[in-house]
């Protein structure tokens, strides 16, 4: 007699718990990962694994978190390593992974971490391109098309169009635009039935200026590129790349001046002496700035000859009877002053 879809389930989730056990028997320090999450240390008194009628359950929690969830069977076992097929509510499928973290080594200590940040990824491009589908998200290593499994990457689509995207977790925004140019020459080949016409960076918002520098210089005509900043509290943006240039400003304030000059005093200054120093720090920084504009404003008018003002190309020589060069000015601007009568 053919065995009912329940029993079948059964088995498997029977087949897992044994799988469970013995991971944690021969386990010197297991966590539990689920994609999106901060790992779980599991210790005796922080998890539990029953059973509720014919459902397998796992529980695992910390000082501020829980979690629950159905396992219905393994998905892969191997040393130092079990990842878990779960049920979610509705009937979805998942993920989980049981980890050695002692024996994961550098590799295995990086993919938690990982995991977390794509689906960070995930939720900023369902809040970037609400009306695209997710096609595909990964955050796995290939070598074969020389694939990072530092920057999670996704394909987008919408119709007949797609789009490449990748983002760049903190402290890696150097490489991501190499790695972006290359998952999107890899989907155009892949991809027959659309036109992948462009590639989206995600960078943390304090690392945009490497990505916004680099993004003009490639050729329009062969994609399109779009950029975004997220910061840790889930905030993304757009950035224009030609706002980006080689050319940074900044004005420090007076006060700034004053406190760095007040850290000179010797202990037990009086306030007097300290009142002095601050007056006397807000008055040569009044005067280095007034020194600046107005070297800035000579060498402009010496430069361009501003209103009232005209180059003589003979250098200082009068070009008509009411022409005269002006004292302080540079000897090739002369004062135009109109014939008297």
């Amino acid at each position: 007699m053919p065995r009912s879809a329940g029993e079948v389930c059964v088995d498997e989730a029977a087949l897992a718990e044994a799988a469970i056990r013995r991971f944690l028997a021969a386990a010197r320090r297991p966590a539990l990962i689920e994609p999106g999450e901060d790992r779980f240390l599991l210790r005796e008194d922080t998890y539990a694994l029953e059973w509720h009628g014919n459902r397998l359950l796992i529980q695992a929690w910390d000082e501020t978190r829980n979690l629950a969830r159905r396992i219905v069977g393994v998905h892969e076992e191997r040393a130092g390593r079990l990842e878990l097929t779960i049920e979610r509510f509705g009937g979805i499928e998942g993920r989980i992974s049981l980890l050695d973290v002692d024996r994961a080594g550098p590799a295995g200590a990086r993919r938690g971490p990982r995991l977390v940040f794509r689906e960070e990824f995930r939720r900023a491009l369902r809040r970037q391109f609400p009306e695209w589908c997710l096609v595909e998200l990964s955050a796995e290593l290939n070598l074969e098309e020389s694939l990072s499994a530092a920057y999670p990457r996704a394909l987008i689509r919408k119709g007949g169009q797609g789009w490449a995207a990748i983002a760049s977790p903190p402290g890696a925004t150097s490489g991501v635009l190499t790695f972006g140019l290359i998952w999107l020459d890899y989907l155009r080949k892949r991809e027959r039935r659309i036109s992948v016409e462009g590639l989206a960076l995600f960078v943390p918002h304090a690392e945009a200026r490497v990505a916004c520098l680099r993004l003009p210089f490639l050729n329009p005509r062969a994609a399109r590129f779009a950029a975004f900043v997220y910061t840790a509290d889930g905030y993304e943006d757009r950035l224009d790349p030609t706002d980006y240039g080689n050319l940074a400003t900044k004005l420090d304030s007076c006060s700034s001046f004053a406190r760095t000059d007040r850290n000179k005093l010797p202990p037990g200054s009086s306030a007097s002496a300290r009142c002095r120093l601050s007056s006397a720090s807000r008055a040569t920084t009044a005067r280095s700035v007034c020194a600046c504009v107005a070297s800035s404003s000579l060498a402009r008018r010496d430069r361009t000859c501003c209103s009232g003002w005209s180059a003589d190309p003979r250098r200082g020589r009068r070009t008509s009877r009411r022409s005269k060069t002006w004292p302080g000015r540079s000897p090739g601007c002369v004062r135009r002053t109109p014939p008297s009568g």
